[in-house]
């Protein structure tokens, strides 16, 4: 139930136009992640939902994060991956056009 609810926040017209899952409040929260370390070697991170925490940490600014592998898991992964600016539009998971995985 949580899962389709979820999505059904997601695909929501009135969603169409988020590109970020408060990103500034969980920048702004954590300090502008300054304790997480450069090297993050292999990311796993649950329930990512369509835009991921780790877009947001790899986005901070005046940090350069070095990631070995990224593991991304969602049981709604493939609906979330349609919301117009998803981290996954275009089929990757993308930061900045840069495209670190193919799903």
């Amino acid at each position: 139930r949580a899962s389709m609810a979820e999505s059904a926040w997601w695909s929501a017209p009135e969603r169409a136009n988020d590109d970020n899952d408060n990103a500034g409040a969980s920048y702004e929260l954590f300090e502008a992640y300054k304790a997480v370390p450069n090297f993050l070697g292999h990311v796993l991170e649950l329930g990512c939902g369509p835009f991921t925490q780790l877009r947001t940490i790899l986005s901070a600014p005046g940090h350069q994060y070095e990631v070995t592998s990224v593991t991304l898991a969602d049981p709604i992964l493939l609906l979330e991956s349609k919301h117009p600016k998803s981290s996954f539009a275009s089929g990757a998971f993308e930061l900045n056009r840069l495209c670190f995985l193919t799903t």
